[in-house]
């Protein structure tokens, strides 16, 4: 849901349309995720030649299922390092690559990461991108970690 296909991304080309509710389209999107079905029509001179049902499966948009709030621990300089857990999301985490930045600089993959403290304000990004999904847009959200 929240996507759309067009003629190109399922390697179809004109004169194929997109039939939705008996208009002819050149994008199909689902209205919901009971949607199980998708058709498509064959036009020669505007009038319908054939038609072609495919079944679909169409899942919710990719999104967290927890917030991230900062966190405030105690500066240790001995041990200046945390695992980091990404919040969870609303698929099974064996659908999903987790990848952790800091300042736009990739530290690592997966659900959790050890990573080194500095004093003060620490931020890092998790991107979280369904990878079973066609045309799935990734998410991501910071998460904050403050040592003082």
């Amino acid at each position: 849901v929240d996507g759309a296909l067009s003629l190109p991304d399922i390697r179809v080309e004109n004169p194929w349309r997109f039939k939705v509710q008996n208009r002819y389209e050149l994008t199909w999107s689902a209205a919901d995720t009971n949607t199980n079905e998708l058709t498509l029509a064959y036009i020669q001179n505007g009038t319908e030649l054939v038609s072609k049902t495919f079944p679909i499966q169409v899942v919710a948009k990719l999104s967290f299922t927890e917030t991230v709030d900062a966190r405030t621990i105690e500066w240790n300089p001995a041990n200046p390092s945390i695992i980091l857990n990404a919040p969870s999301v609303n698929r099974d985490a064996t659908d999903v690559l987790y990848t952790w930045k800091q300042r736009g600089q990739t530290l690592g993959t997966g659900k959790q990461i050890g990573v080194q403290l500095v004093k003060g304000e620490n931020r890092f990004t998790v991107q979280v991108t369904d990878q079973r999904v066609a045309r799935s847009t990734p998410i991501s959200v910071d998460v904050i970690i403050i040592t003082e």
